[in-house]
């Protein structure tokens, strides 16, 4: 009797180990939620490492040297030997450090930058002359250009182009004019006569050391063959039947001795 139960005790146990052998692996249970704390929001933890970038003006390049100025988005003219065009150059003291496009200029942008963005606008070199004759430049506007002019009859041919577009003239003033082109004596009152005889013509040389000028200047001016010699000069070439338009100032008109 003894013997059956063990026997029956064994088997059982038997059964028991090939049943758990067979049998899946248990699904481990999910612990239960925590409660949520309603004055506390919940944050998003981040995904990414955080990176700090310092910002610079126009871009986020690395500062090479900082200038004092930039000037970006423009037209700017260099004038090099290729007339090379510009969008962008910048400026550190009293030197151009770079001349180039919009985006290679973010190099030189740094946080005390003075930045102008030009909008389209022309930038040009620099124009000084200590020599300057501001009346010029407007009275070329309403005058007869004789400037690389070579010949006596195309400064003829200039000046009556000038007239018949000019029509209601009261004088004539011009300038230009080469003496070399003339020869040894200059030009004459006759030859500026034959196309402006009616109206005083007053016309500089290209230095603005000779006057030319014809007959009614002489008129209105008072001075004629009988005309007496001014101080420190002569009017001895005039007085030959006033051939010449009188070297010097116009107030004068005399060829110095």
């Amino acid at each position: 009797m003894k013997s059956l139960f063990l026997r029956s005790i064994s088997i059982f146990l038997s059964l028991l180990v090939v049943a758990c052998q067979a049998a899946p692996p248990a699904t481990p249970t999910e612990p239960p939620p925590q409660p949520t704390n309603p004055t506390s929001p919940t944050k998003a933890l981040p995904t990414k490492p955080i990176v700090t970038l310092t910002p610079t003006p126009l871009g986020g390049m690395q500062v090479v040297e900082e200038a004092d100025l930039v000037l970006h988005s423009g037209y700017i003219y260099t004038v090099d030997p290729n007339r090379t065009v510009a969008e962008a150059l910048a400026v550190k003291g009293d030197t151009i450090i770079f001349v180039g496009n919009n985006e290679e200029v973010k190099a030189y942008i740094g946080p005390t930058t003075q930045v102008i963005d030009l909008e389209g606008r022309m930038v040009l070199p620099a124009f000084v002359d200590s020599h300057a004759h501001a009346t010029s430049g407007v009275s070329d506007l309403y005058e007869v250009s004789l400037y690389g002019i070579d010949s006596i009859e195309k400064y003829q041919q200039t000046i009556r182009d000038f007239l018949a577009e000019n029509p209601d003239l009261q004088a004539l003033q011009g300038a230009g004019w080469v003496n070399n082109v003339f020869g040894a004596k200059g030009p004459t009152t006759a030859m500026l006569d034959e196309i402006v005889p009616d109206i005083p013509a007053v016309l500089y040389s290209e230095d603005y050391h000779s006057v030319w000028v014809n007959s009614k200047t002489l008129e209105l001016a008072g001075i004629d063959k009988d005309t007496p010699d001014p101080e420190e000069g002569s009017l001895k070439e005039m007085r030959m039947a006033i051939p010449l338009a009188l070297c010097g100032k116009l107030q004068w008109t005399w060829s110095p001795t």
